[in-house]
């Protein structure tokens, strides 16, 4: 029987990484029927060389004799478990990818969506933070929460819906020109109104008026979010994939939003109800969030035109390509035999 075996290393120390059975070499019950063997050749890693060896040759024949029929199929098992695990792994993972991944998209998508998807972890954390600050400053630790609180927390959310509907309508075609400006500072300002609904409880009579400041301020952080994504989205795109690449996108946030409240959640309900240990969780996860958002805008490649790269553009021509006063000076003195100095 044939044993994949890192070279130079005890049997007693192999991890399942270093230990594989081939399928030629496998026992006839393992075999895979619709399979033909695998002819087993040396390969090699950026760590190691690996090659094919008989078992009868290799260090596991230094194993007591009771032991290698256990070592041999523990390998099959390890080997079989390693195989389904990788092919789980890729599976999960092209239900978040566009379809034909990488050829469909940009080689920018990758580093994109990664900061993408930490920033939006992140980001999430710090919402269940300042959702359960909102929630004691109304009078859940109380036990109770009165009907003008329940009235507050809805003209909240209204008045927060209104703000971004007229801040749509004040930025207009803006987003298309320079989409990664407006989500950069998207990404503020939902940190700061995080911020701003986490002092609820330091001035609960004002309730109502900074919870409705933040929430305007965050409806204007998500429309400026979405719209930003839509041009950057389009900037990923080879084959004319818009809709996967905004489908799968949308994967991803949903999924990073989970993961972000189920470790707020934790975090809520170990740390102390204070609001020195509510600043304490935010603050990190605050930081971040607008890094890992600045780094996302880093990784998307612009190929429209907007005011600021015109600018840079025709700067670049104009120092290059059309001459300097002095040397229009200097040949046109040149020219009618003048001296320089006049």
């Amino acid at each position: 029987m044939k044993v994949r075996q890192r070279l130079g290393s005890p049997w007693w120390s192999l991890r399942a990484s270093q230990l594989y059975i081939s399928n030629s070499a496998a026992p006839t019950a393992l075999r895979s029927p619709d399979r033909p063997p695998v002819p087993t050749v040396p390969w090699t890693t950026h760590t190691a060389t690996f090659q094919p060896v008989h078992y009868e040759s290799s260090r596991l024949n230094q194993a007591p004799a009771p032991l290698r029929r256990p070592l041999q199929a523990c390998a099959d098992r390890l080997w079989s478990l390693n195989n389904r695990i990788k092919r789980t792994g890729r599976r999960a993972l092209l239900a978040f990818l566009p379809e034909n991944y990488p050829h469909s998209v940009t080689p920018e998508y990758w580093g994109y969506s990664k900061w993408q998807f930490i920033h939006s972890v992140t980001g999430s954390i710090t919402g269940v933070v300042s959702t359960q600050s909102m929630l004691f400053a109304v009078g859940l630790g109380s036990g109770s929460i009165p009907l003008a609180a329940a009235l507050n927390w809805v003209i909240k959310d209204g008045l927060g819906q209104l703000g971004g509907v007229i801040y749509a309508f004040k930025i207009s075609n803006r987003f298309d020109s320079d989409p990664k400006h407006y989500k950069f500072w998207s990404g503020i300002t939902l940190q700061l109104a995080t911020l701003l609904e986490m002092c609820t409880p330091l001035f609960p009579q004002w309730f109502l008026v900074i919870s409705s400041v933040s929430n305007i301020g965050k409806n204007i952080s998500w429309l400026a979010t979405s719209a930003a994504r839509a041009q950057m989205h389009q900037s990923f795109t080879i084959n004319n994939n818009l809709g996967d690449v905004t489908a799968k996108s949308g994967s991803q946030s949903t999924a990073a939003g989970l993961i972000g409240t189920g470790f707020g959640v934790v975090l809520s309900a170990i740390s102390p109800h204070t609001m020195l240990a509510v600043f304490a969780i935010y603050l990190p996860f605050a930081v971040i969030s607008i890094y890992a958002n600045y780094r996302a805008n880093l990784e998307v490649v612009s190929r429209n035109l907007n005011l600021q790269r015109t600018e840079l553009v025709l700067e670049h021509w104009f120092k290059h390509i059309v001459p300097t006063f002095d040397v229009t000076r200097d040949r046109s003195t040149k020219l009618v035999g003048l001296n320089k100095g006049m």
